[in-house]
């Protein structure tokens, strides 16, 4: 026996005998293929995050693929900040096997440099330290060299957080095993280089003129002039104005999706295009974790440094989604 034509069934040809004037089930015309998305074989078959109709829209408007955990993007680029802090804090909590020791372990680190930084000064305040470690000058070079250790550490380490959080996004059984995994370490260090760069200049040109105006034996025609102050307040603006277009430049890099210009060049359009929600975003912000570190005595930093990360990480992720 033959299979029937597309569009016609043995059924139909039953009924057709059965009720030759027309009772009944009628035999269904038989339609040629086509080329409509409903005649292919794969329809129907287009994956978990676009159905069957998926066939007739355009691919570019599809929801974000992240489990889940980031929302259908409303436009290329855009941001949705109360959404990610939402998700940022649920899920430092939801996964404190990791985040909240790395928190915790964040936190112990901080206290053993500041201690380490305290025990330097009081060794140069204390004259009998002073003669047996051979002077204040001894004392100052460990001082430097326990700030250099700082801020190497701190460069290295960084981009291997960023990417984390980054991965806890895209995967929600993101767990110990993805730490030090596909981090482009030196695309990232440069880039933070770069940014930090940017950023001395800037602070440099705003503190300058406050500078000149206080110092010591400083002649009264440098002192704090209007030309100074208009110095200082280009330079502060400019200052944090860049903070907020370089916000998520470091990220891009460490989501290995860019090069090192292409990194720079995405950061600065997400923080152009979400200009004004982001600067108001750091300023809250800031404010509230400012005045949560003196209430809590900094152990708040155990919770709001990893939340701040992944609110980072799930904003970066909105603006650009994963291509995995």
């Amino acid at each position: 026996m033959t299979n029937p034509p597309r569009g016609h069934n043995a059924d139909d040809n039953s009924n057709s005998k059965e009720n030759p004037d027309g009772g009944g089930s009628q035999q269904q015309p038989f339609y040629p293929p086509s080329n409509h998305p409903e005649d292919r074989p794969e329809f129907g078959y287009q994956g978990s995050e676009q159905a069957a109709y998926g066939a007739y829209s355009n691919p570019g408007e599809s929801s974000a693929q992240h489990n889940g955990q980031v929302s259908a993007q409303q436009e290329p680029g855009k941001i949705n900040i109360l959404e990610a802090i939402s998700w940022g804090f649920a899920t430092t909590f939801r996964n404190a096997k990791l985040w909240i020791v790395l928190g915790l372990i964040v936190f112990i680190g901080i206290i053993a440099a500041v201690a380490a930084q305290i025990a330097v000064i009081a060794s140069i305040a204390d004259p009998g330290t002073l003669e047996e470690t051979g002077g204040e000058l001894f004392s100052g070079t460990v001082s430097d060299v326990i700030t250099l250790g700082i801020i190497l550490i701190t460069l290295v380490l960084t981009p291997y957080f960023y990417r984390l959080a980054i991965f806890q996004v895209d995967d929600a059984n993101t767990g110990w095993g993805y730490l030090w995994k596909d981090t482009p370490l030196l695309r990232a260090i440069g880039v933070m280089l770069a940014v930090s760069l940017v950023s001395g200049i800037l602070y440099f040109v705003a503190v300058t003129p406050l500078g000149r105006a206080f110092s010591d034996g400083t002649p009264e025609s440098n002192s704090f002039s209007a030309s100074g102050i208009v110095m200082m307040l280009i330079g502060t603006v400019a200052m944090v104005a860049w903070s907020v277009l370089s916000m998520f430049m470091s990220w891009a890099a460490v989501s290995g999706q860019f090069g090192f210009g292409a990194s720079m060049k995405t950061g600065w359009g997400i923080g152009w295009t979400n200009f004004a929600k982001l600067l108001l975003f750091a300023i809250v912000a800031n404010l509230v974790v400012t005045v949560a570190l003196l209430i809590s005595f900094g152990l708040v930093l155990i919770v709001v440094v990893p939340a701040w990360s992944l609110v980072t990480a799930h904003m970066f992720r909105q603006a650009v989604p994963s291509t995995a």
